[in-house]
């Protein structure tokens, strides 16, 4: 497994969007988090999938102050769970 991080700013009231690309045989699924907790609410999500790969990209359409955090996107399939 590769993990990877970076940081992500955004100019307020400004879309924000952060991509998660994981590669799997099953093709895996993404889970995003917040500050460790799974995201609900203004933020929404798109899937591309490319043969064994999957990219999950979550989108802030405005972004504020109270969106600060640490985002973490985890990867699974049946065979890592």
């Amino acid at each position: 497994m590769e993990t990877k991080s970076r940081k992500v700013t955004g100019i307020q009231n400004q879309r924000v969007q952060i991509p998660c690309t994981a590669r799997g045989i099953p093709r895996p699924t993404i889970t995003w988090k917040r500050n460790r907790k799974v995201i609900i609410g203004r933020v929404t999500s798109y899937d591309r999938k490319e043969g064994h790969y999957l990219t999950r990209t979550i989108t802030i359409p405005r972004v504020q102050t109270r969106d600060a955090g640490v985002y973490t996107c985890t990867a699974t399939n049946k065979v890592t769970r």
